[in-house]
């Protein structure tokens, strides 16, 4: 942790964009997932991506975290030299990093997911450090594995990766992204029962075709949040519980006040006839990503900011609308009469994992800050 230049406690003081980070609420998500995790029998590997900090990573750490899931090779390097030494790499493996990939691969345990045979091939003949080999199935995202339905694709990659030297049959994994625009708990607690279901049936076919133990690792923040106990899985691998956002309130995942992040924002115009302020905080801080909160599609909610841990207030701006550099808020004339040019907002963002990407540092109420890993 290095000393802040601008200071968490005083949000007078910032005078640009800057991401504030509550310790205590992330924490608290962090021991909430792990004891989940253990209620239910699963291994917790969470997803690293939402935070990309080896700062943050001690916090899973110190709660017995030993398994990661990361998005690149370059963040599994980044987190192997920062002492990870079981790291699964969640997306497709690319054999264009096969060099970089067998060289991590001597210093770690590193996962790899796969969706083709052909490739897993490739990857056995240049391999000279053995890798987990997982198989992607797509329960429904429609980005990238192989559809649950197809058995004998899936079955062909299995056995690619069996009578591979190089590579050690992990199970089967997915990400059911389409759970992000579930709407509500019941539509969530649904599409999990589905994912599930769909896993076991194609767990159940390769065990009667080719035999072994395989896992079943699942990752997504609302299923992991909302389901009382994960049986459905061996592995679970959530990423934005750490800090939670609007997108996730907006499912039912978590509550305003289990949102560890706030953009502080400062108060750059005040347009009263209208009923907006606007803040020095964009696309370039928050992103496009937007949620619905109260009927509204917003880009974060906005709120004074006066003390270093902020609260709930009883009334929200609603950043409706932003460009690179600027953020418009809509508010209540209540709300607009405390507002005045050089204040400085706290902004919860609609996608928490994209905030802290583009932002690359936490600043923290005691002045600290942590830092992301540096942009390769």
């Amino acid at each position: 942790m290095s000393p802040s230049a601008t200071g968490f406690g005083s949000p007078g003081t910032l005078a640009r964009p800057t991401l504030l980070l509550d310790p205590s609420k992330a924490n608290g998500n962090i021991s909430r997932m792990v004891e989940k995790a253990k209620r239910s029998g699963v291994r917790l590997r969470p997803h690293f991506k939402t935070h990309q900090s080896a700062d943050v990573g001690e916090w899973f750490r110190e709660q017995g975290i030993v398994h990661i899931t990361v998005s690149s090779v370059g963040m599994a390097k980044y987190f192997a030299d920062h002492g990870w030494r079981d790291i699964t790499i969640a997306t497709l493996a690319n054999t264009l990093e096969l060099r970089e990939i067998d060289a991590l691969a001597e210093r770690v345990r590193l996962g790899l997911v796969f969706d083709c045979a052909e490739i897993v091939t490739v990857f056995e003949k240049s391999l000279s450090n053995c890798v987990a080999g997982w198989i992607e199935v797509d329960t429904g995202y429609g980005r990238t594995g192989i559809p649950a339905s197809n058995h004998e694709a899936v079955e062909r990659v299995a056995r690619a990766i069996v009578g591979a030297q190089m590579i050690d049959p992990a199970g089967l994994i997915t990400h059911a992204g389409q759970i992000y625009s579930a709407g509500s708990p019941s539509a969530v607690l649904e599409i999990h029962a589905r994912e599930v279901e769909l896993l076991d049936d194609v767990r159940r076919c390769l065990r009667k075709d080719i035999g072994g133990s395989l896992e079943v690792s699942i990752g997504d923040t609302p299923s992991c949040s909302l389901v009382e106990k994960l049986s459905g899985a061996d592995e679970i691998r959530p990423g934005n519980f750490i800090f939670y956002d609007l997108q996730q309130s907006s499912i039912g995942a978590c509550d305003l006040d289990e949102i560890a992040l706030s953009l502080a924002c400062p108060v750059i115009g005040v347009y009263a006839s209208r009923g907006q302020f606007a803040i020095y905080g964009g696309a370039a801080h928050l992103s496009k990503d937007s949620a619905v909160v109260q009927g509204k599609r917003v880009h974060g909610l906005a709120t004074p900011l006066r003390t270093a841990r902020w609260s709930i207030p009883s009334e929200w701006g609603f950043v409706e609308y932003v460009s690179q550099e600027v953020g418009i808020v809509s508010a209540s004339r209540t709300l607009l009469s405390t507002i005045s040019v050089g204040d400085v907002v706290g902004v919860l963002p609609a996608h928490a994992c994209l905030t802290a990407n583009l932002m690359r540092r936490f600043h923290l109420p005691d002045g600290g800050t942590a830092e992301c890993m540096p942009i390769r």
